[in-house]
């Protein structure tokens, strides 16, 4: 079995969004800067709080 089958096949999944279970590496002022959203501002919330245009084109790029 193949390391990817193998992942299909678990029927649990854990997600440690806030880094209460490990320690979080994300650059969030990196992300920020890269999509041109203020320091200190939660990057989520502002994204949604964006017209339907431009929401859609920085969700575009940041799953690139």
């Amino acid at each position: 079995m193949s390391v990817n089958s193998s992942l299909l096949q678990r029927k649990h999944w854990i997600f440690d969004l806030d880094g209460t279970l490990t320690v979080a590496v994300h650059d969030f002022a990196a992300i920020r800067k890269e999509l041109g959203i203020s320091a200190g501002l939660p990057i989520i919330k502002t994204i949604k709080s964006l017209p339907e245009n431009e929401s859609v084109l920085l969700q575009t790029s940041c799953m690139q």
